[in-house]
């Protein structure tokens, strides 16, 4: 019976089940805003000698913050104004959609200053394992099924030991180790991904040892 009036009731108020819109997709880096800044932008903020010393070729100097908070006064100048229609895509990139690289990672993967997302840390909170980024990236990580190479910010590729440290980090354990413990160091090292097969694990303890180890 209460099941029966309630239905009268919807019948009677004329309700219509509404089609839930999908939210407008993020503009990212690598889809969108790279290719924009090229060509509206990069003439003047590129090259050796960027203007305002802002350079907008690259992911990593394009998001600087100070001028990304510039942009609504600067767009409104003189010199930016007929640029203006370029404004609400890159807007909303810097805003909203957190300097997005790309749609398939979390917006800030690349970002340093995002405190969750960064790609450092996501790979820190996993337990340094590399394997899980080589699927894609390749397991040279020149770039794999991705075509994005990690060796473009980290030259040696991200398992060479001063991709995650100095070699101060290293060095400033002269003379407190043995070859044991040195050996267990190159050991952890390996199981988080540095790229040391076994025998270069003997090699190591015993270079570590000879040059640093406890006399």
């Amino acid at each position: 019976m209460i099941h029966r009036a309630l239905l009268v009731l919807v019948v009677a108020s004329g309700c219509k089940a509404r089609a839930v819109e999908a939210p407008e997709p993020c503009p990212t880096w690598k889809a969108d805003v790279s290719a924009l800044l090229a060509e509206r932008c990069a003439g003047c903020h590129g090259g050796a000698s960027p203007a305002a010393g802002y350079d907008v070729t690259q992911y990593s100097t394009a998001i600087d913050r100070d001028s990304l908070a510039k942009l609504a006064t600067v767009f409104a100048d003189d010199t930016h104004r007929t640029l203006a229609d370029a404004l609400p895509v890159i807007a909303r990139w810097s805003g909203e959609c957190q300097v997005a690289y790309a749609s398939f990672h979390a917006a800030g993967i690349l970002d340093p200053q995002n405190t969750q997302d960064f790609h450092g840390r996501l790979v820190e909170a996993a337990g340094w394992r590399l394997g899980d980024c080589a699927r894609c990236h390749g397991g040279d990580f020149s770039g794999g099924i991705s075509t994005v190479a990690c060796t473009s910010c980290h030259a040696g590729g991200p398992t060479a030991c001063t991709t995650c440290h100095d070699l101060t980090e290293v060095t400033k354990l002269r003379g407190y180790y043995t070859r044991a413990q040195w050996r267990d160091v190159v050991v952890t090292m390996k199981e988080y991904g540095a790229a040391v097969d076994e025998k270069q694990v003997e090699i190591l303890a015993d270079y570590l040892t000879q040059h640093l180890g406890k006399k």
